[in-house]
């Protein structure tokens, strides 16, 4: 279970780095209360922790049992409305990013030994994607990059293991991602010596001698 280190700031607020280009996220301010929660791992805070933020009109609460938790409420004080994401995993706040002129909203979750990032709209709640970021990714304001592994790690020469395919997500203007098989066929290529789009046993992985064992 992996989770974002605290980061203490006036206020004691997460604050994550807007990108410039791409499809233009906008940092997320995530306020937590009681103070003296901001100072440990959520997990080993005993009592209940208060998260809330601000995206765009709307004030966002997030429903916790010491742990960021499974649900958020969007409320819109200007219209007196008000929506709740239910996900299927444990929210952290991992990547937390608000695109306004898309009104899009992403969290990460995670689930066992899964772990995504969610694609929300703000005014319905509704889910509209998802990216799988169970490995090792690489987030930016154009693509998410799920790196896949090999169980070998290193010193994979004259080893035979299974290995996880990477996966490569473009994100359009409306910052929604959409997996390409290219480029997800042409980084598991570059990464691992040959390229495959679902676990394989591999010998040799990450080297220049690397080929797929097919099981007789």
């Amino acid at each position: 279970m992996r989770y974002l280190a605290i980061l203490l700031i006036p206020f004691f607020t997460y604050s994550f780095a807007a990108y410039a280009e791409g499809c233009k996220w906008e940092a997320v301010n995530i306020e937590i209360s009681p103070k003296e929660a901001a100072s440990v791992e959520p997990w080993r805070y005993k009592g209940k922790i208060n998260y809330t933020g601000k995206i765009g009109n709307y004030s966002v609460k997030w429903v916790v049992h010491n742990d960021p938790g499974f649900q958020l409420i969007f409320s819109n004080n200007t219209t007196n409305s008000q929506c709740k994401v239910n996900t299927k995993g444990n929210i952290t706040l991992k990547y937390t990013y608000y695109s306004p002129s898309s009104n899009v909203f992403a969290i990460t979750t995670h689930g066992g030994s899964s772990e995504n990032i969610e694609f929300y709209e703000v005014e319905s709640c509704k889910l509209l994607a998802r990216a799988d970021i169970s490995t090792y990714e690489l987030v930016s304001s154009k693509s998410i990059i799920d790196q896949g592994y090999c169980k070998c790690r290193e010193k994979c020469e004259g080893v035979t293991a299974i290995c996880y395919p990477a996966t490569v997500y473009t994100l359009n203007n409306k910052c929604l991602p959409t997996k390409d098989e290219k480029l997800s066929a042409k980084f598991t290529k570059e990464k691992y010596g040959i390229s495959f789009n679902k676990p394989s046993l591999i010998h040799s992985p990450m080297t220049d001698k690397a080929k797929i064992v097919i099981k007789k």
